[in-house]
């Protein structure tokens, strides 16, 4: 009896220890974390407005795990176009693509915390230029850095490519930072 007991609570620990870990929530006043938090939340509470360019920016640009997750239920659910389809029960189907209750509770806190604007388009439009921009400087960061370590003279079209990319960026995040800047 002895040994069905332990071999019970190895199964069972083993089973547990399989599970992925729940999900720990980030501060909400995480000034770093902001836009990835209010996009959701727009995500979640304006998914007409968030629309084609909510779905066209990088799940790379969710760089908390909390919020990644909340990013690939909304895919996993059918994006934020399928809210129409989903009518009122959007929200159900994205809490249940999370993985566990904390999930799925993060979920309804991000779906009914309040949006402090007055003009809910331009807030949108603000919100997702400044996650976008975020990223774009991301990127502009690793091309400085693999520019740093090259020597235009031993390869200058490689080189000169990946300058044309830089400028190319560093215009794009200007333009994401006007906009982002308007709301």
């Amino acid at each position: 009896m002895q040994i069905l007991r332990t071999k019970l609570k190895v199964f069972f620990f083993k089973q547990y220890k399989r599970q992925p870990p729940a999900l720990q929530p980030p501060d909400p006043q995480d000034p770093l974390l902001w836009p990835q938090r209010e996009a959701l939340k727009i995500a979640l509470q304006y998914p007409d407005k968030a629309g084609t360019y909510f779905e066209g920016i990088n799940p790379d640009a969710f760089t908390n795990d909390a919020y990644r997750q909340v990013r690939e239920a909304i895919a996993s659910a059918g994006g934020v176009a399928s809210a129409t389809e989903h009518g009122a029960n959007f929200l159900a189907a994205v809490a249940a693509e999370m993985r566990d209750l904390a999930g799925r509770n993060f979920v309804s806190e991000l779906a009914v915390e309040p949006i402090h604007a007055d003009d809910m388009d331009r807030y949108v439009d603000s919100v997702l230029s400044r996650l976008q921009e975020t990223r774009v400087g991301d990127q502009i960061a690793q091309l400085k850095s693999q520019l740093q370590r090259m020597r235009p003279s031993e390869e200058p079209e490689a080189y000169n490519a990946l300058f044309s990319d830089l400028v190319a960026l560093e215009q794009a995040r200007r333009e994401l930072n006007d906009r982002a800047s308007r709301a």
